[in-house]
């Protein structure tokens, strides 16, 4: 049940296995992936789970450090109520085009660093991004943030195609951002 932590710890390891198992066996096979039930999830649940193209996750509130980290092979997610995003979340995603989170207000240090085919992001509940949010996403070209009061050092390092950014609430900005 949805209610039982420990259960959905449970099922998204067997999930996870299986993923690895999938790619291993013929690395051109992508799969989808709906957990209709999962609210968070742990550290690195489905880290560097290579087969892995799309996940959607509807009532996904908090993700654990790394859950998406090093998917090379996803490309979009579909988190309607994800609010927090922990350090690394889709870090190396090197195939996520683009990101529409609309109920994030917190990403963690490197949520989507070295997404490098990630060219806009919206994010229009995004009140805190902490360092290298965005590090090394070279093909970004736009980033709509109207509600981000903090960006933490080096948010934009390294994204050298961006040319619109929309950041009317940004209060404090450390180095480099």
């Amino acid at each position: 049940s949805s209610d039982d932590p420990h259960a959905v710890n449970q099922k998204i390891n067997v999930i996870k296995e299986a993923l690895k198992a999938v790619y291993q066996a013929d690395n051109a096979t992508r799969i989808t992936l709906y957990l209709p039930d999962a609210t968070k999830l742990e550290y690195g649940a489905f880290e560097g789970c290579n087969a892995l193209a799309r996940a959607s996750l509807p009532l996904l509130e908090t993700a654990g450090s790394g859950t998406f980290n090093g998917c090379n092979s996803l490309t979009d997610v579909s988190l309607p109520l994800l609010t927090t995003a922990e350090s690394n979340t889709f870090n190396g995603c090197t195939n996520l085009t683009s990101v529409s989170l609309p109920k994030l207000t917190t990403a963690g240090g490197g949520t989507f660093s070295d997404c490098t085919s990630l060219t806009s992001v919206s994010l229009p509940k995004l009140e805190t991004a902490e360092g290298y949010t965005f590090y090394n996403c070279t093909n970004l070209t736009s980033a709509t943030l109207p509600k981000l009061e903090t960006a933490g050092r080096s948010t934009f390092s390294d994204c050298s195609s961006l040319t619109s950014v929309t950041l009317p609430k940004l209060e404090t900005a450390e180095g480099y951002t």
